[in-house]
């Protein structure tokens, strides 16, 4: 169960793990017009930082709001990169916001700052490499084979 925080005039807060503090809710600044969204823009915190933190680091929302552009502020958490349980979360949070405002899977742009900007990267290549589905079955799994054959390329080219 959701839960849906006003936050001040600029955005609110969706709650989709009251669990997780740091990184189990999203902050949604609403378009102008709410019926007639054209796509969504998720800007991911850097590392260790809050979706708060994010916020004061840009005006893209703000002009987002006035083209009828969903703007989503989230947490990768204390990573560097897109493991299984970012994966998880950020796909989470995803379809979250399609269920939520009745947006499409190719309506979306992801962007960061810092770690979250090369989360964001490593997720869209994710998602273009294998199916939503696909993704998101690799990440409910709690291991990421992506990761391992990631790990072994590393291994291998280390020696």
């Amino acid at each position: 169960m959701s839960a849906r925080l006003k936050v001040n005039d600029n955005y609110f807060k969706i709650i989709l793990d009251k669990a997780d503090t740091h990184s189990g809710y999203y902050l949604v600044t609403e378009p102008e017009k709410r019926d007639s969204i054209k796509g969504v823009l998720v800007l991911l915190a850097g590392f260790g930082q809050t979706p708060e933190h994010t916020v004061p680091e840009t005006k893209l929302h703000l002009e987002a709001y006035s083209k009828n552009i969903l703007t989503i502020f989230c947490a990768g958490g204390n990573k560097l990169y897109a493991d299984s349980i970012t994966q998880q979360k950020l796909s989470i949070i995803l379809k979250d916001v399609i269920s939520r405002f009745g947006v499409k899977p190719t309506d979306f742009v992801l962007g960061g700052f810092s770690a979250g900007g090369m989360i964001a990267m490593r997720y869209t290549e994710l998602c273009k490499e294998f199916p939503y589905e696909q993704l998101e079955e690799t990440a409910r799994n709690k291991y990421s084979e992506i990761a391992v054959e990631e790990a072994v390329r590393y291994c291998i080219h280390k020696k």
